[in-house]
Order: structure tokens, then C-alpha cells, then sequence
């Protein structure tokens, strides 16, 4: 591969970049211009995040700062980032149903999110959460897919998780706010 070598200015941008995204979480480092110019709030910036990891209050981007605030940066956004998706429903084999009698851990998921979105569809009666796929888990379901417009089969096949999963999350979402 057939680099270009980095320029000041776009060091200086990623510097920035780097000092705003950790500004985000410590109000003790001052957010820098986005700019790809070294300025006196860069400077400010970059002094006060040496002053809290106790470097040499420079003001300056050595190496043992430079890499301390790319590792800081990183850390940062992964901490920031979305937790991530465990996928529960099974893929395989294709056309795959949850039905009555299944005991798994994709049932316990489907009678949680039954729970939780049972308020907003005040025809579904509340489920017990026991993983094993029971004639009141079926009903719900078959409630659910009639109110969604989906075949009331009672069984749970990706479109039905799918929409399932929709209505949990804007669920989710109206309770945070």
C-alpha cells in the first residue's frame, strides 16, 4: 500500500479530534477548534489533558503524550460505542420457528419483551418468564401478530421476532425519556 505521509495540519486535526471526543467525558479538558491549526485553545486543551495523566505540562504532543492521548482516545470509543447485539434467534436452518414446547433461551427473550411491551398492547395478558414456550406465551404471540398484521400462527418466525424486536425497542425508548 502506497501511503501518504501525514501532513502538520492533518497531525494537528487528529490531535483535535482526538482531545474533543475525550473533552466529551472530562470537563476538565477544554474541547479544541476542529481546525488543523495549532491555537492557543489547542495548546490550553492539550496542556490540561497532560495535567491529568501528570506529564510534563508542555503544552506539546511528544511521543509519550501522543500515544497516551491516542490510547485514551480509543479506550473513549469503545466505552462510548453501543453495547454489542447478541443475536438470539436462530438463523438456522432457514425458515426456523420458535413454537410451542421450545425450552431456550430465545423464548426467555421473547416473553421478556412480551412483558415489556404488554402496556401498549393492552390485549396481551402478561407472560411468565420461564423459557419454556407455554400455551400463554402461544396466545400472546398469536395477540401480538393479529395487532401487527401478521399471520396469527403462534409461532415466533423471523418476522414476527423481527417486529417483536421493533415494538420492544420503541418501547425501550418512550420509558427513557
Amino acid at each position: 500500500m502506497n501511503r501518504q505521509p501525514t501532513t502538520r495540519a492533518q497531525a494537528i486535526l487528529n490531535l483535535q479530534r482526538y482531545l474533543r471526543q475525550l473533552s466529551y467525558f472530562d470537563e476538565t479538558v477544554p474541547p479544541p477548534p476542529l481546525s488543523g491549526t495549532w491555537d492557543a485553545r489547542t495548546e490550553e486543551s492539550l496542556t490540561a489533558f497532560q495535567r491529568k495523566h501528570r506529564l510534563p505540562e508542555t503544552g506539546r504532543a511528544d511521543d509519550v503524550t501522543w500515544n497516551l492521548l491516542y490510547d485514551e482516545y480509543k479506550r473513549s470509543l469503545a466505552f462510548a460505542a453501543a453495547p454489542r447485539a447478541l443475536p438470539v434467534f436462530p438463523l438456522l436452518p432457514d425458515g426456523y420457528e420458535i413454537a410451542l414446547g421450545e425450552q431456550s433461551f430465545a423464548v426467555m427473550a421473547i416473553q421478556y419483551m412480551l412483558g415489556e411491551i404488554r402496556l401498549q398492547y393492552d390485549n396481551i395478558e402478561e407472560v411468565a418468564q420461564t423459557g419454556i414456550y407455554d400455551t400463554d406465551t402461544d396466545a400472546a404471540i398469536r395477540e401480538f401478530q393479529t395487532r401487527n398484521l401478521l399471520p396469527a400462527t403462534g409461532k415466533v418466525n423471523k418476522a414476527t421476532w423481527d417486529f417483536l424486536v421493533a415494538a420492544y425497542e420503541i418501547t425501550f425508548k418512550d420509558n427513557k425519556q
